[in-house]
């Protein structure tokens, strides 16, 4: 693009003016209106979102205009979406929203607005290599705070922000509410879980781009690194909820995820075989099933007594007249007959207890 310079995340001061900043979508708040309206009926709206590009730099970017424009830039531009961005005011950040917004690297942050900045996506040659930022954690993987520590805080605990690692569970249809204020909102939940407890905790998303991505997640496959989820007392427990300040990262390139992937799925699979045990004996077991079942435990029994009766001693015509204090037929009979009798009550046992 004539007339601006490309410049990374990494090399930004506020007397850069016509500047072109390139990078990926990792987060996105909702859009909100600010003031009263005008008087040609026109409110004035804000949304932000989080830009990233390098394993290392990432910054927040402020849009502001009308209210549609920017509704229409919220629904316009997703997470994950590679974007190039021309001639942004670069403003140093205050303590003042910092608090409600994702904890980046750089000290500045982009303010654009409708009719002087512009926003287009980006499929450059480098296209590629910005995709692979998506699934690097913002903040360090190593820090995160186990399930079973979230439940533990006390109901004097509330809103504290902590990091998860965690796998879903379940992704839950969303739901409408009603505010204080009368206005609907939608809700997402899903279910995460991981390997500090076997209990599951609910996650709430109140951000309609994070709860249609939530959607598409894979239960007991899709691992989140979530940054600064908000943990708060609601009722008689603890809730988890994404918020302003939350990024969710998407199957994060860690050893912990991949590690915590591979524990849940052996967790899953030893649950479902052990269901598929229990089933066995359960009153859905088909007729054909049953009778499959007594057959082979038929089979095995002969076999085991077939081995055993090649096993057992033979009484020879010499044996029978043998006068050797050594050998007693009936004795050894008598065992060999209770030993056939203990594999066929193993195994009869054994074929019960799967009905």
């Amino acid at each position: 693009m004539a007339g601006v310079q490309r410049i990374g995340l990494n090399c930004l001061n506020t007397n850069l003016k016509n500047s072109l900043i390139i990078g990926i979508i990792i987060a996105k708040n909702s859009p909100r209106t600010i003031g009263s309206r005008k008087k040609n009926g026109d409110m004035r709206g804000v949304t932000s979102f989080t830009l990233r590009d390098s394993e290392i730099d990432t910054i927040n970017v402020d849009v502001w205009g009308s209210e549609y424009f920017v509704l229409t830039f919220y629904e316009r531009f997703l997470v994950g979406d590679v974007v190039e961005i021309s001639y942004p005011k670069i403003c140093v950040k205050t303590g003042e929203n910092e608090n409600f917004r994702p904890q980046v690297t750089s000290p500045f942050y982009l303010s654009l607005n409708e009719g002087t900045s512009d926003v287009s996506t980006y499929n450059g040659e480098s296209f590629s290599t910005y995709l692979q930022l998506l699934h690097i954690p913002t903040k360090p993987a190593a820090g995160y705070c186990g399930l079973a520590e979230v439940l533990k805080f006390t109901e004097q605990t509330n809103n504290v922000y902590v990091d998860l690692l965690v796998v879903v569970k379940s992704v839950k249809p969303r739901r409408i509410i009603k505010t204080k204020a009368g206005a609907e909102m939608t809700i997402g939940t899903i279910e995460i879980i991981d390997n500090t407890t076997p209990a599951s905790v609910s996650l709430d998303i109140f951000d309609i781009d994070t709860i249609q991505r939530a959607e598409e997640w894979r239960p007991l496959d899709s691992v989140l690194f979530i940054a600064d989820a908000r943990v708060s007392w609601r009722g008689k427990g603890v809730k988890v909820q994404i918020c302003a300040r939350s990024v969710i990262t998407h199957q994060p390139y860690t050893a912990d995820a991949e590690a915590l992937r591979l524990y849940i799925r052996n967790q899953a699979n030893t649950r479902h075989l052990s269901a598929r045990v229990q089933a066995a004996g359960g009153a859905g077991v088909s007729r054909g099933a049953r009778r499959a079942a007594r057959r082979g435990a038929r089979r095995a029994c002969a076999r085991s007594c077939a081995r055993a009766r090649r096993a057992a001693p033979r009484c020879t015509r010499s044996s029978r007249t043998s006068t050797s204090p050594k050998y007693k037929p009936q004795t050894t009979m008598r065992r060999y007959e209770s030993g056939l009798q203990t594999i066929q009550e193993k195994y009869l046992l054994g074929f019960q207890s799967m009905f």
